[in-house]
């Protein structure tokens, strides 16, 4: 099985780099072919621009988007880490989203309705936070990432969504944190 992974943390000491290595050793000791995709390290552009618009119009992909367009078409499985930030994705992720999640590729419109193009290609996220998953729920923050993330973005391009948040990251005991990264064999 060939995986993508796009991670986007801007920290190599990160708990979502600990996931990024955990998921790495994991597809290596199992054998799977995988590419990572650091957003921050490979320096993508978020910002969607003019040129983007340009190309667009011109039905053409920009060289950094063909690149991702071809990863994500050659996996048999997507998987994104990130964390939360003020209940959502950093700029960083949700500017791939913007550029690489176009109609014409992620989607379409038929019949006046949306279309997704990804054709249920498994895609597992999996999310850090500073908060509890007790107040996240209560407060309906987690419905909120849920909506906009799986729904509003994932599911209508068309990916079969498994979402996993690793919660209060930054409070919980070292033990917590191995069994957080203890599941991620599960979740693979």
């Amino acid at each position: 099985m060939k995986y993508l992974i796009i991670y986007a943390h801007p920290r190599e000491d990160s708990f979502n780099h600990a996931i990024l290595e955990e998921i790495t050793a994991t597809l290596t000791q199992q054998n799977h072919e995988f590419e990572v995709h650091d957003l921050y390290e490979d320096e993508f552009n978020p910002l969607l621009g003019t040129d983007d618009f340009a190309a667009y119009a011109k039905k053409e992909v920009l060289p950094d988007i063909q690149k991702e367009h071809l990863a994500i078409n050659n996996a048999d499985k997507v998987i994104i880490i990130h964390p939360i930030w003020w209940s959502g994705m950093p700029a960083m992720m949700k500017g791939y989203a913007d550029r690489v999640l176009v109609a014409g590729f992620a989607y379409k419109y038929q019949n006046g309705g949306p279309v997704g193009l990804m054709n249920n290609k498994p895609l597992l996220v999996l999310n850090t936070t500073g908060t509890p998953d007790e107040m996240m729920t209560a407060s309906g923050i987690k419905d909120v990432i849920f909506t906009t993330m799986n729904k509003g973005i994932y599911e209508f391009c068309g990916f079969k969504v498994q979402h996993h948040f690793f919660y209060a990251v930054p409070f919980v005991t070292t033990e917590i944190r191995k069994e957080y990264l203890n599941k991620i064999k599960d979740y693979l």
